[in-house]
């Protein structure tokens, strides 16, 4: 990654976020609430919402009997993933039993300070709460500790207040439905959902990262809290390297059971870790849970992961830009083992560190697509054509490499699906392959839905404005899928140019030598 490639702050805030973002578009990423209420209003896909608080009187009016799944409570306006409370379920009404004892051995209240006689009502969530009376409902967090009702509208007024508002203003709360963890994820994320985050300027999508939760983010995906991102290739939706704290990593930082937290008959959590504990990445072999071992999730690789749902998570990205007045932003994701994706938050600020996790700069691909003309529908196959990796080591170590000569014959697939033998030069010269206009055109190629962006050449010719269409060939028995420039080649044999941008998984033999 060449540093001129990497975006800064001041460049990301100058160049694009004053020219491309909208006041009222920067309003309805802020507040998740007018987001949702957008995507409802355009039919996008999200999870659904179930309460919304914005004062103490309709918090005292909201009936909670209603909540018997699971939920999460966060505060419209909040950020950094500040604020937000995952209730993985409620639990039936028991006797009355004692406050839990912290690590220290101290009692505590339910805002985590040592309870005192006379201590007034608790001012935030913790995983001691006060003892329950037999009428309380109490709720089970997803590291396993119990809440009660109380604790809950007490964390909302503290939402209202503006406890966890950027500026310190009186906030809103809302409550909305929690999206259980994909199957493909259970092994690498910590006790919370992992999401996935798209950017998209001028209705491309141009970088994307998996959100792991870790014990350090308290399982939230959240990478200033310590969450782990791991970069995507747009083109497969695979992943490819992984940062944690800054810091580049292959493997998972830390380790945890996936059979998950229990509760024993009354109620009370039996996690054997606690909160102080679990901050830490823990080493070592993994210990036995009901005879049954833990899994060692400490070597998984995270390069290498499929996500789930891929296409549609990028054309859902697109959609969600069309909808909001920000040229450049970013969707977040959550990914429902039945629902499939779905859109979670706006972010009309993203944050930089996708650049590190995918070890790509995002000011160079900015900048390639950075006054494109891109035609409806077209946004996913430019972020494929211009934004691909090459996974080149793989290809060759699987497949073997291809000797192919400066002069080959190719086979064309036009827009029927039917495959035509055409003179082809191989040019390393080249950056972009290139197609002659006459044969672009009579095999269908060059219809006005097949462009899918123009671009400047400068040749012997002077400047010139040359389409840029999706090309498969066949080289060598290989299949090719690439985006080429179409240009008049009609004086030339080769009616295809193949550059140096497709050869990858090529050896060239030049006078009897290969290179």
């Amino acid at each position: 990654m060449r540093a001129s490639h990497i975006l800064g702050l001041n460049s990301r805030n100058h160049l694009y976020l004053s020219r491309y973002n909208s006041r009222r578009g920067r309003q309805i990423a802020d507040s998740k609430y007018l987001t949702k209420k957008l995507l409802r209003r355009r039919k996008l896909p999200h999870p659904r919402l179930l309460a919304y608080f914005d004062s103490a009187d309709s918090l005292a009016k909201f009936d909670w009997s209603q909540l018997t799944e699971n939920f999460v409570i966060k505060p419209a306006a909040g950020y950094a993933g500040e604020g937000i409370v995952l209730i993985r379920k409620r639990i039936n009404k028991a006797k009355g039993q004692p406050a839990r004892q912290s690590p220290d051995g101290s009692s505590r209240m339910a805002g985590g300070r040592p309870k005192a006689k006379g201590d007034a009502a608790p001012d935030s969530l913790s995983p001691y709460p006060l003892a329950f009376s037999p009428d309380d409902v109490r709720y089970q967090l997803m590291d396993g500790s119990v809440v009660s009702l109380d604790d809950l509208k007490l964390h909302i007024l503290d939402i209202l207040a503006g406890r966890f508002d950027k500026y310190d203003l009186p906030g809103t709360a809302m409550i909305e439905e929690r999206v259980k963890k994909h199957p493909r994820f259970r092994r690498y994320a910590y006790q919370g959902t992992p999401d996935v985050r798209v950017i998209v300027f001028n209705k491309v999508p141009v970088m994307a990262m998996l959100r792991l939760p870790t014990p350090e983010s308290k399982g939230r995906a959240n990478l200033h809290q310590g969450a782990v991102g791991v970069g995507i290739d747009l083109a497969t939706g695979i992943t490819t390297s992984a940062v944690h704290w800054d810091r580049p990593i292959r493997t998972i930082p830390y380790q945890f059971s996936v059979l998950g937290s229990r509760l024993s008959d009354s109620g009370r959590s039996v996690i054997s870790q606690s909160v102080s504990e679990t901050d830490k990445p823990r080493t070592g072999k993994p210990e036995a849970e009901n005879g049954k071992p833990k899994t060692d999730n400490r070597n998984l690789k995270l390069n290498g992961l499929r996500i789930p749902w891929w296409d549609q998570i990028l054309e859902l990205a697109i959609q969600a830009q069309t909808v909001v007045p920000l040229g450049y932003m970013a969707v977040d994701f959550l990914l429902d083992p039945d629902k499939g994706p779905l859109i979670i938050e706006l972010t009309a600020r993203p944050g930089l560190g996708i650049q590190i996790a995918n070890q790509a700069g995002l000011q160079r691909r900015l900048e390639r697509v950075e006054g494109l003309d891109i035609l409806p529908g077209k946004g996913i196959e430019v972020a494929k054509a211009l934004f691909a990796e090459r996974f080149a080591d793989k290809v060759l170590a699987e497949r073997g490499s291809k000797i192919v000569g400066i002069f080959e014959t190719a086979k064309l697939r036009d827009s029927k699906g039917e495959k035509h033998e055409i003179p082809a030069k191989i040019d390393t010269g080249a950056f972009r392959s290139s197609i002659d206009r006459q044969v672009a055109s009579d095999l269908g190629l060059l219809g006005p839905r097949s462009v899918l962006w123009h671009d400047t050449y400068v040749s012997a010719l002077g400047r010139q404005q040359r389409p840029i269409i999706p090309l498969t060939f066949w080289l060598a028995g290989r299949k090719v899928d690439t985006a080429a420039n179409v240009s008049d080649r009609g004086k030339l044999k080769e009616k295809l140019l193949i550059g140096r941008r497709d050869l990858s998984t090529f050896v060239i033999k030049v006078n009897g030598s290969a290179k």
